[in-house]
């Protein structure tokens, strides 16, 4: 029955909601719409499968570990319902205001993105756990704990997350130039939140790690003012009599 009426209440909503709002001019709404969908279908077979359990009767344990579990599907209903809306409101006016104004806000843009994103997402799980009755405390002291450990095993990923920001924020290239670097000399075709890549003259794609930036030197040359060059000319000519007789 709870699954029938998400089912129902799935198709009301996009019968008339979705119907109402595609007619108005304005596009917030479409947006509340849409995202809305899903987990308000879920939240209401969440209420109906509950509605249903009230009315049987368990032994206390399961009645204890149903209730966690019921408590967890909301927490993470909300938090569905939120990354969503969210994603959705970035991706329609805060991405197109500020994508066109310089080409690291470009790059820079979809990381922002996920990692709301995942932020969202860890906030709704710790406040799953704290519904479901778990000591949350002790968890992230745990989690601290052994986040200690796997930063050490991690350092140079880290270190390259690092340096990526530091690129990100000094901006000693961008993309399209051409950089010289421990040996390698080619053109930035992708720069990364953990490495850079680089497009050599012979066509190779070189994988550069982003905290080499930070401990080595990098020579921009597309961005030098002038090019001293040296060159060798050849020229050929003749010293014998008939030709400068002739005039050649």
């Amino acid at each position: 029955g709870a699954v029938l009426a998400a089912k129902l209440f799935y198709w009301i909503f996009s019968k008339f909601f979705k119907a109402m709002a595609s007619k108005t001019t304005n596009k917030l709404d479409d947006i509340l719409v849409d995202m809305l969908e899903e987990p308000v279908v879920f939240a209401v077979m969440i209420i109906g499968l509950w509605w249903g359990y009230e009315h049987l009767e368990f032994t206390e344990n399961i009645q204890m570990w149903a209730h966690k579990i019921f408590k967890v599907m909301i927490a993470i209903n909300i938090t569905w319902l939120l990354a969503r809306l969210v994603d959705a409101l970035m991706v329609e006016y805060f991405m197109p205001a500020v994508e066109n104004t310089t080409e690291s806000a470009n790059q820079f843009l979809p990381i922002v993105r996920k990692g709301l994103r995942s932020l969202i997402w860890i906030i709704g799980f710790i406040m799953a756990l704290n519904n479901a009755g778990y000591d949350v405390a002790a968890l992230l002291a745990g989690v601290g704990i052994g986040g200690i450990a796997m930063a050490m095993a991690a350092k140079d990923f880290v270190a390259n997350i690092f340096g990526g920001i530091t690129v990100f924020v000094d901006k000693p290239f961008k993309v399209g130039d051409r950089i010289q670097l421990d040996g390698y000399d080619g053109f930035v075709t992708e720069i990364g939140i953990r490495s850079t890549r680089i497009k050599t003259f012979p066509g190779r794609i070189i994988t550069v790690p982003n905290h080499k930036f930070t401990d080595s030197y990098v020579e921009n040359v597309s961005i030098e003012p002038w090019r001293r060059v040296k060159m060798t000319l050849g020229l050929e000519y003749s010293t014998t009599r008939s030709e400068i007789e002739k005039g050649i």
